[in-house]
């Protein structure tokens, strides 16, 4: 339909005509796409209070109003989720949503209400964040922790002092280098069996948060 439309003006084809097609077509939207141009371009999306009231506004129907949600949080973790931890911790929920948008009957009270919780929980996250002036890599690390074991004043501190122990192992391209990596898993190691017993730790939390951490300093440390 879209070579159709934009190289013949037309929408009249048939099945054979999609195999015959289907290459230039792929060519035709390759040439003006670049994914990183694609990605500088989408608008950036800010559920703020003019967000939730332009919904009410512009949108009269529930059905309206949740599409627009779950079509707009679905959109943001694609372009975001690799950028931010906030976006990571609400993939579960987006998922959520799009699986109740795909139910043959739609409760769509249910998936804007839903929404709106994805929502009010993206804000909260990011404002902490941003209070606690925390690194993506730093909020990571804490939201790998609360997740296991709850929020706590002393994680704050615990993590800002292993950020800065890490810190001095992290250059260029650290990725690439065997020794340093396996001088940052020890050093993620050490620091969650110094914190083992007051955090109540098992030796199987240790391995798996271990390794999240370790992932996350790959995905949000300094290169």
């Amino acid at each position: 339909v879209y070579y159709m439309r934009q190289r013949t003006q037309t929408e009249d084809f048939e099945d054979k005509d999609i195999e015959k097609y289907f290459t230039k077509t792929i060519k035709f939207i390759h040439k003006p796409t670049e994914i990183e141009d694609l990605k500088k371009d989408l608008p950036i999306i800010s559920f703020d209070e003019k967000y939730i009231r332009n919904l009410e506004e512009k949108y009269k129907t529930k059905e309206e109003k949740s599409a627009n949600i779950v079509f707009t949080l679905n959109r943001l973790i694609l372009v975001e989720q690799h950028d931010n931890p906030i976006y990571e911790s609400l993939i579960d929920k987006v998922s959520r949503l799009i699986d109740l948008w795909k139910e043959k009957t739609k409760d769509f009270e249910k998936i804007y209400r839903e929404g709106l919780q994805a929502i009010e929980e993206k804000n909260n996250l990011l404002r902490r964040q941003k209070e606690l002036g925390f690194s993506n890599f730093e909020y990571s690390v804490l939201l790998i922790l609360e997740h296991k074991i709850g929020k706590s004043k002393e994680l704050v501190s615990e993590v800002t002092e292993l950020s800065k122990s890490l810190e001095k192992h992290l250059f260029a391209n650290w990725e690439l280098q065997v020794v340093t990596k396996k001088n940052l898993e020890k050093e993620i190691r050490a620091f969650l069996l110094r914190i083992r017993a007051k955090l109540n730790l098992n030796l199987q939390d240790i391995d798996e948060i271990s390794y999240k951490i370790f992932e996350s300093l790959k995905k949000y440390g300094k290169r």
